[in-house]
Order: structure tokens, then C-alpha cells, then sequence
């Protein structure tokens, strides 16, 4: 996660574990783990956890997908901001992607 999406959130009162932080050598499939387990929303830069969450068959699991050209940096943190508070629980076990100008949320198809 950017810094400005971090500083962000938790200049907001969001409780954000960083993985930078935390468990810099963890897997994609150990930090997804550690979302879920720990009830929080994964907000990453990395396709992959697409993948990671139409694979899971945990319901709660939740992650933003975030896509934002270098030109447009400055803007990142506020979009993440705007998602999760703007959202809230409607986002809940969804793949969302951010995008400048554009919010998509996928839900992903009962098992």
C-alpha cells in the first residue's frame, strides 16, 4: 500500500495494519490469510489478489484493488478514503477496483 493511502485512512481513524510493517516477506496467500482473520479490507496495487479472491470460498473477504497512474499519486489517498467510508459495509466481501474517476465492485458469485 502507498504511503498516502496509509497516512490517509489513519488520519481518519482507520485501523491499518501495513504489511510493509508487519510481515514485509509474507505471501499474497499469507496476507490474504491475515485479512480475513483479522476482519480486514486488503487495499493493494497488486492484480493477483484478483485471482486470490474469486479462488476463496471465504465470504467475508474483502479487497481494493487500487489503479491509479503515477500522474494522478496525489489523488490516491482520497479515492481509498472515499471507498471505504463512502462504501462502508456495502463493499464487504467484494473485489473493488479503483480507478481515477471510477469505482467498480464486483461481487463475487454464491458457492
Amino acid at each position: 500500500m502507498r504511503a498516502a493511502i496509509l497516512h490517509a485512512l489513519r488520519k481518519h481513524g482507520h485501523d491499518v495494519a501495513w504489511i510493509a510493517e508487519v510481515g514485509p516477506r509474507m505471501e499474497d496467500a499469507q496476507v490474504l490469510a491475515s485479512a480475513v482473520r483479522d476482519g480486514r479490507t486488503l487495499v493493494t496495487e497488486d492484480k493477483d489478489f484478483g485471482r486470490f479472491v474469486h479462488a476463496t470460498t471465504e465470504p467475508s473477504v474483502t479487497v481494493v484493488l487500487v489503479r491509479y497512474p503515477i500522474s494522478l499519486r496525489r489523488e490516491v489517498g482520497a479515492a481509498v478514503l472515499r471507498v471505504v467510508e463512502g462504501l462502508g459495509e456495502r463493499i464487504v466481501g467484494a473485489f473493488v477496483v479503483v480507478t481515477p474517476g471510477r469505482i467498480r465492485v464486483r461481487r463475487r458469485p454464491a458457492r
